[in-house]
């Protein structure tokens, strides 16, 4: 058993390392994986519910949309929204500190996520499934849940969520947050 072991590992740890690329990114596999986890896990009610306002498209399909539509123009105010930014070497969340852009209060994640869920909330309980910001209001929701997961949508301000840390990576130079 051990001389399996002795001749095995190498084989392991030139697995992970050839493996690792999968891993640098969040970007939309990490959207997609999160979406179809939360999928499989909704119960039969949200499940219908949900089909209802993404005319029956999965949330897998629309768990990128909203880093789809950052870049333009009409979207580029909820860019902020996509992460928490903490003072330096302050391993904590405070939401009034930390949750706000430009001086405007619960402009952040956590901030997103709590908003466009209590527009789902009342979308729902007024029978508003069909409207376009009701689907908007849900694809927020589910890219924002898969945004807060990824460690570096919350982190520091000074490195700007990994932009700033320069890696190489197979000899290649990278920051830290490949898109």
């Amino acid at each position: 058993m051990l001389a399996w072991r002795a001749t095995m590992a190498p084989t392991w740890v030139w697995l992970l390392l050839f493996t690792a690329g999968g891993a640098q990114a969040w970007g939309p596999i990490g959207h997609q994986t999160t979406a179809a986890i939360a999928e499989t896990l909704l119960t039969e009610k949200a499940a219908t519910t949900v089909a209802q306002i993404l005319d029956n498209a999965s949330m897998v399909s629309v768990s990128t949309w909203a880093d789809d539509v950052r870049s333009t123009s009409a979207w580029a105010w909820s860019a902020p929204l996509h992460f928490i930014d903490t003072p330096d070497r302050v391993c904590s969340f405070d939401y009034s500190r930390d949750c706000q852009n430009d001086g405007r209060p619960d402009f952040c994640v956590a901030g997103a996520i709590v908003n466009y869920t209590r527009q789902l909330e009342l979308a729902v309980a007024q029978g508003r499934l069909q409207d376009e910001t009701t689907q908007e209001a849900l694809k927020f929701v589910i890219h924002f849940l898969g945004d807060i997961h990824q460690p570096l949508h919350v982190s520091f301000t000074s490195d700007e969520g990994g932009n700033l840390v320069n890696v190489t990576f197979f000899g290649e130079p990278e920051n830290l947050h490949v898109r």
